[in-house]
């Protein structure tokens, strides 16, 4: 096989390999690596490689996917986002719970199960997950639970602890939810459930308390909505088990194997990275920090899979140039972080698992807006392979800022303060708000970023239409969504636009819009924008503003 030189046409348009097997996604392509590709033999070969790696899997890949293809197709396009890319456990570990899903099992090597292959660690999770035998709803709360990252505050552990008493002795019926899912996120205050748990067996064993009822039909499920009672939706709720919980809080045998289960799943949630670090490739390069592992089944399917050393391990490959577009995409929008994966992991199971919702009312989605937090808002344009910008957005930190390929602008509105950095520039500029200016940026928070086609709902024209859209004849897909438009004219113009959202089923949040225009002769609509949206944590905020300046 060629090896890649920084110069080379074929390392640009390599990133694009798997997007060119699918003519939905080769729009996506830039110009340049798209003609690349239709013409180099070594790129075609290298392309049918990839589609006979794909093949393998149970489920081929089809024109009309249906809804379980739809979602093995988006757990496999993920796990080869990490092609050429080192994967440590704390990537993988938000891949586990889909892993442990016999529908979603992917049948061919990949980045991810590559490293679950060469990482004991990793692999015994797996192990320890499949062993508990959770149904699809408990393995999404679990993958949940992976992604999630606390970031409480004193006051928060001291409003949640007020409940520990009643969490350990499973009294959920006199825990709300928000408590529920501190103390289970928590590591402090979880401890505390733990330890008060363990009084409460030894106060048992001490008194030499016998159970009349048998433990038989108690199940892992049941232990695990105890011992994890994370995003747990009221129907399940624990609290609406009282005659199990009253079984659960006294009998030592079961409060055994609750306090056995915690520990076997904070053990994986807290687990640090060990110090396996693969990279796999579709090429020979192999740089002398790489150890080389080629057993037959990848010997057999050409590619490597490498074990770097973790004090060598580079970001990324030294003798690989990550083409312009690839590259700003990927640091622009930050989509490869594991943040990012486990929220692409979630909508998957929404997908696959999800039930069907109610239809969803434009109100719906302007109450939803109005209670975010943060938000990260993606601005495409026809023809432009980078976004125009990108707009986050905290409103409890009172900060906006706005990346484009021009310059980056960080406006600080409680600080009174605006943060300027030039593209290609290191230098910052630093300028100071008026308190009138500072006051109005910070007003402008509340508003709803453009999410909405009109600053409230009150503005929609009366002749406005909202229906539902038939998903199968669009060729975007957002797994998890419900897709809904909007249409009005604009009589002054003689035109008339249309928002195409599409609504998150879970929270009535948009994920992504399409603006559209069309004058009155014309026959079709004209696409002007599209907005990829994310709801980040203020964790991610401060990683991004601390990259940008």
């Amino acid at each position: 096989m060629i090896r890649y030189k920084s110069d080379s046409a074929c390392a640009d348009a390599r990133f694009y390999y798997h997007d060119f097997l699918d003519q939905r996604t080769q729009k996506d392509i830039p110009q340049k690596d798209l003609e690349h590709i239709a013409a180099c033999p070594h790129c075609l070969r290298e392309v049918q490689r990839l589609k006979t790696l794909l093949a393998r899997a149970e489920n081929p890949l089809a024109p009309e996917p249906d809804r379980k293809n739809t979602a093995v197709i988006a757990v496999l396009g993920l796990h080869l986002h990490y092609i050429d890319t080192p994967v440590k456990c704390s990537t993988v570990k938000n891949f586990l719970p889909s892993l442990a899903i016999q529908a979603l099992k992917i049948r061919i090597i990949t980045p991810i199960t590559a490293h679950i292959n060469n990482c004991p660690a990793c692999s015994e999770d797996l192990s320890s997950i499949i062993s508990l035998g959770l149904d699809s709803n408990r393995l999404h709360r679990l993958a949940q639970l992976l992604a999630h990252k606390p970031s409480y505050s004193p006051k928060e552990c001291s409003n949640a602890r007020v409940h520990i008493p009643a969490a350990a002795a499973m009294h959920f019926d006199k825990v709300d939810s928000p408590a529920l899912n501190h103390l289970s996120t928590c590591p402090n205050c979880r401890q505390l459930v733990y330890e008060q748990r363990q009084a409460i067996r030894a106060d048992l064993l001490s008194k030499k308390v016998l159970q009349k009822a048998s433990c038989e039909n108690i199940s892992t499920a049941d232990i695990f909505d105890c011992c994890v009672p994370f995003a747990i939706a009221p129907p399940e709720h624990p609290g609406q088990k009282q005659s199990l919980n009253s079984h659960l809080r006294a009998c030592p045998a079961c409060l055994a194997r609750i306090q056995q289960l915690h520990k076997t799943i904070y053990a994986i949630v807290e687990r640090p990275d060990s110090e396996i670090v693969t990279r796999y490739t579709l090429r020979e390069d192999t740089p002398e920090y790489m150890e080389i592992k080629s057993p037959p089944s990848y010997e057999d399917s050409k590619i490597n899979v490498e074990v770097l050393r973790p004090e060598t391990a580079p970001a990324a490959a030294p003798s690989a140039r990550m083409p312009e577009e690839k590259a700003a995409k990927r640091t622009f929008t930050r989509f490869l972080t594991p943040a990012v994966a486990a929220a692409v992991i979630l909508i998957v199971f929404a997908l696959f698992f999800g039930t069907p919702a109610k239809a969803v009312e434009l109100s719906d989605i302007y109450e939803a807006v109005a209670k975010i937090t943060n938000v990260c808002i993606t601005r495409f344009l026809p023809a432009e392979p980078q976004p125009r910008y990108q707009l986050w957005v905290s409103r409890r930190a009172g900060l906006k800022l706005v990346q484009s390929l021009c310059e980056t602008e960080l406006s600080d509105f409680p600080n009174e303060i605006r943060k300027t950095r030039v593209s290609d520039s290191d230098a910052v500029k630093v300028t100071s708000l008026s308190p009138g200016a500072a006051a109005a940026g910070l007003k402008s928070l509340d508003g709803t970023f453009g999410l909405v086609p009109f600053e409230s709902l009150e503005l929609a024209p009366e002749n406005a239409t909202w229906s539902p859209v038939d998903g199968k004849g669009l060729r975007t897909v957002v797994p998890g969504t419900r897709v809904y438009e909007l249409t009005w004219p604009i009589e002054v113009q003689d035109s008339f636009r249309k928002w195409r959202v599409y609504v998150d089923r879970s929270t009535n949040l948009p994920l992504r819009a399409e603006q559209y225009l069309k004058m009155y002769f014309e026959p079709e609509y004209e696409i002007e924008s599209v907005d990829v949206i994310s709801y980040p944590t203020d964790s991610e905020i401060q990683a991004v503003i601390g990259d940008a300046f």
